[in-house]
């Protein structure tokens, strides 16, 4: 009996430590990017947020850029860089900045910040699957 319980307690923490590693790996792939990251703290929210910014590879910072700000950014920034990248090199959105303002990490900012209060029970708060934020898909919405 004292043996079943040893392997009991070990498989429980074994479960427990990849629970742990797979949770850690999440909240890092959410709010790490290879681009610029910013920390903004807001009073009138009484939070912190992660803001990304993709500076396009022709940047000068004395020169005028149009910029691109977008809300729910976790999941797809780097499909947004790609869908820039992927237009006419000649379009103006090759030299777009695109500022991307994180949601929060385990709390519901995404429901509470896009979605219109009367809406909330109805709506699904969980991201989109990566097939339907690909950087073609992206582009067309660029282009609308």
């Amino acid at each position: 009996m004292r043996i079943k319980k040893t392997i009991i307690l070990n498989v429980l923490f074994v479960v427990s430590v990849f629970g742990f590693a797979i949770t850690g790996f999440s909240y890092y792939q959410n709010n790490v990017s290879d681009f610029v990251d910013v920390n903004l703290d807001s009073k009138v929210l009484n939070e912190s947020r992660k803001v990304f910014i993709r500076l396009p590879n022709n940047y000068d910072k004395t020169k005028a850029h149009p910029l691109f700000i977008k809300t729910d950014g976790n999941f797809n920034l780097a499909n947004w860089d790609k869908a820039l990248k992927a237009l006419n090199p000649e379009s103006i959105f090759n030299e777009a900045i695109l500022v991307v303002v994180h949601n929060q990490f385990f709390t519901d900012t995404r429901n509470r910040d896009l979605v219109p209060p009367y809406a909330r029970k109805d709506v699904n708060t969980n991201p989109r699957p990566n097939n339907e934020t690909t950087p073609e898909i992206l582009v067309k919405l660029i282009c609308f």
